[in-house]
């Protein structure tokens, strides 16, 4: 008898573990399909990027936005159309929450040397006139080029953005790329009109929004586009003012216009 009972507690011992080790099976089954599904639909290259990003805040944002959902256990499918609105609190497709200066921050260094970097010949101008209380029309030239530069670059990005991606490119998706460089050209042509500094500023202004509204970039990267596309037009629109309230320091086709 107590062999027979000791028999039978192995069993149920037995059939214990083999159930946990089905269910531990089952649930890395799932969480390795899910990982896969975030990672396509975030553009992720590799699994360190999938480990790197707040999982409970970013990966569930953008499968609502998507519209996906990962189904109940027991369904034949991992993916369903979310039926109605998204549940509240959820960001929205093209949407930038909030600026954190702590996601700013958490930027890689190489990304923010260089993205504070190029704020220099921005708010050097500006700065340069405010000192001397003159405006100056090469510098205020040479900024409006270094500015086209910075747009036609912020295309490219995106551009690239979209190499990695695994759905197909279609015209309009690739449109935004065009589109700053033709923003910035006629800026350039249309100096010493003020019209060249509105048509700069408003482009780089609708690059920042843009960018930060894209979910597969990085929140840090959103952040940092944020601020610097911020400054730069603040800088471009402090040489327009100047172009108006401070005397000239040379004279130009500029003087036309004032």
């Amino acid at each position: 008898m107590l062999t027979l009972a000791l028999a039978k507690n192995c069993r149920v011992g037995f059939s214990t573990c083999l159930h946990h080790a089905r269910q531990m099976a089952v649930c890395k089954i799932h969480v390795l399909q899910t990982q896969q599904i975030v990672m396509e639909h975030m553009s992720l290259q590799t699994p360190q990027e999938y480990l790197s990003i707040p999982f409970a805040h970013v990966a569930v944002q953008k499968l609502h936005s998507t519209g996906i959902v990962l189904k109940p256990e027991g369904q034949n499918s991992n993916i369903l159309p979310i039926k109605g609105k998204p549940p509240s609190g959820q960001m929205k497709k093209g949407r930038f929450e909030f600026f954190s200066v702590r996601s700013l921050l958490s930027s890689p260094g190489p990304y923010m040397l260089y993205g504070l970097g190029g704020l220099i010949p921005f708010m050097s101008a500006p700065f340069y006139m405010y000192l001397t209380g003159e405006f100056n029309p090469s510098i205020a030239q040479a900024q409006l080029v270094y500015g086209a530069c910075i747009l036609s670059f912020l295309g490219g990005v995106s551009w690239g953005n979209h190499l990695n991606r695994t759905e197909k490119a279609s015209l309009q998706s690739l449109s935004y790329s065009i589109l700053l460089p033709l923003i910035a050209w006629p800026a350039v042509l249309l100096y010493p009109n003020p019209i060249s500094f509105l048509t700069m500023t408003g482009g780089i202004v609708y690059a920042g929004v843009r960018d930060t509204g894209t979910l597969s970039y990085p929140r840090w990267f959103k952040n940092l586009r944020f601020l610097l596309s911020t400054l730069v037009a603040i800088s471009l629109s402090a040489t327009l003012v100047f172009k108006f309230t401070l005397k000239s320091g040379e004279d130009d086709a500029s003087s036309n216009y004032n």
